[in-house]
């Protein structure tokens, strides 16, 4: 079963267009086929009229040609022609109240003689027997140039500069020779020639508008759907990927692409909340887990520390104990630090917030670490801007943020470098960036050294950009690292401003 409104909107919309274009057809077609009749009829009659007229024209004129040449044989054709066309034409003109105009046209002498007029108007002095002639002979050359060919009579519809008139033509033979044209003029009413004009006007701007519409309905059709076909391909697209946006559109169609752009954005933001809600539940489970592990480590690490600067005191004269006592208290060291590292982990949450001028506190972090700068050859650029700004925040976990930046930046030099801190305010947020000309990060990996237990170098216990994370994180803030392998390391992290 048909249903209109489950096709597409292409469909609609030209289903549409033709219910709304069957009126100006049916208008169209009436025109054509009855107004046009109306006419043919009005036209028929006056032919009938006309015919009728030159039929006894020519008749007479035949009867009068007879009969001089049987008294006269010697008489000029041509001034026989003109006597019998005017003795015939002059009944037949009297007494008429409507104005019609009979002609004859000699084919040999190619002259013409004139009887009536189609105007009661004429202007004082008219135009003049010569010119009137050679007017209405051109007037009537086709018609005549047709029955002398065809030496059949025809009718037709003459124009002048400013009127119409219909016209019958017909051939005149004399002793089966054809010697003349006979034809009978007829003004057309004004009324009909300006309608038939309106008409025809009204007619070929009918067609124009109607054509003009059909194909701008058409343009605007496929232009639709085409921009309906984008937002369909940019839903499918969606459903794969919320990042994908459709292409921008104008009018409504465009306000409706806006709407789901936006609501990809929110999705995406969503998606991204949630699976940064999730991260942290995991983060937080995995950090009681490890504090109870640290915990649990520690005692059995103190005892082992205990016992071997017991044993150290007593075993001064081997030297070979002594060695072996080195390398276990290297090791417990090792051990110590990596329990500290997850004891750390597992208490970021725990903070002291104050108000902290960056600028100063800043200065103070970089100034505690220029020794370790200096002794792995790395040049300190430090751009400060002259306004303070302040942020709230933990000092001390603030700090363990930015030395664990710093100390990933030394290491990631090993043969020396540069290292510049800039301060970026930027609206309600302070940027502090910490840029590296060391080795770089693969751009695979920069989406994993944050998470915990990663780690990119030999012996680290990938905990200490997850901690810093962390805390900013805690701090209402964020951090974005650029790396190029062989051109260096931006680390950005971002504060609201107090």
């Amino acid at each position: 079963m048909f249903n209109f409104f489950q096709r597409s909107y292409k469909t609609q919309m030209l289903t549409a267009v033709c219910i709304v274009l069957i009126a100006p057809i049916m208008m169209l077609v009436y025109n054509f086929f009855f107004v046009s009749r109306t006419d043919d009829f009005l036209i028929g009659d006056m032919e009938k009229e006309l015919m009728g007229v030159v039929k006894e024209m020519n008749s007479k004129i035949q009867e009068q040609i007879a009969l001089k040449q049987s008294r006269e044989p010697q008489n000029n054709f041509e001034i026989l022609l003109e006597d019998s066309f005017r003795t015939a034409a002059g009944p037949l003109l009297a007494g008429r109240n409507d104005q019609i105009r009979l002609c004859i046209y000699n084919i040999k002498s190619s002259s013409i003689f004139i009887e009536g007029y189609l105007h009661d108007y004429r202007p004082p002095g008219g135009e003049g027997q010569i010119l009137r002639k050679d007017r209405i002979l051109e007037e009537t050359r086709e018609g005549i140039n047709a029955v002398a060919s065809s030496g059949k009579a025809i009718t037709t519809l003459g124009k002048t500069w400013d009127d119409q008139f219909l016209e019958y033509l017909e051939p005149l033979y004399v002793d089966n020779e054809l010697r003349a044209i006979i034809w009978a003029e007829k003004r057309m009413h004004p009324v009909f020639a300006r309608e038939a004009s309106a008409r025809q006007t009204i007619l070929a701007v009918t067609q124009l508008i109607f054509l003009f519409g059909v194909i701008i309905t058409i343009l605007a059709t496929n232009q639709m759907a085409s921009r309906v076909n984008i937002i369909k391909e940019g839903l499918f697209l969606l459903e794969k990927n919320l990042n994908h946006r459709i292409p921008y559109l104008p009018g409504e169609l465009g306000q409706i692409s806006k709407a789901v752009n936006n609501m990809a954005a929110g999705l995406l933001e969503k998606e991204k909340l949630t699976e940064q809600l999730r991260s942290s539940e995991r983060l937080a489970s995995l950090g009681r887990i490890v504090a109870d592990i640290a915990h649990e480590l520690r005692n059995p690490v103190s005892i082992v520390q205990a016992t071997v600067e017991l044993m150290e005191s007593r075993v001064n004269q081997n030297q070979e104990l002594t060695d072996c006592l080195d390398m276990i208290k290297v090791q417990m060291c090792r051990q110590k630090t990596l329990i500290t590292d997850l004891l750390s982990f597992s208490s970021t949450n725990r903070v002291s917030l104050e108000p902290i001028a960056v600028n100063g506190f800043l200065q103070s972090v970089t100034d505690s670490i220029l020794p370790v700068l200096i002794k792995n050859n790395v040049d300190l650029l430090v751009n400060y801007p002259e306004k303070v700004f302040t942020i709230i925040g933990d000092r001390d976990k603030l700090t363990q943020v930015f030395i664990n930046i710093i100390i990933n930046a030394v290491q990631a030099m090993p043969g020396g470098g540069r290292l510049s801190v800039d301060i970026l305010p930027k609206e309600d947020m302070i940027g502090l960036a910490f840029k590296d000309t060391g080795i770089g990060i693969p751009e695979e990996q920069l989406d994993q050294i944050f998470e915990p237990y990663y780690s990119v170098k030999a012996g680290g216990s990938g905990l200490g950009l997850a901690i810093s994370k962390k805390i900013i994180e805690i701090h209402k803030g964020f951090v974005k690292v650029e790396s190029k392998p062989g051109h260096g390391t931006t680390f950005t992290v971002f504060f609201p401003i107090s």
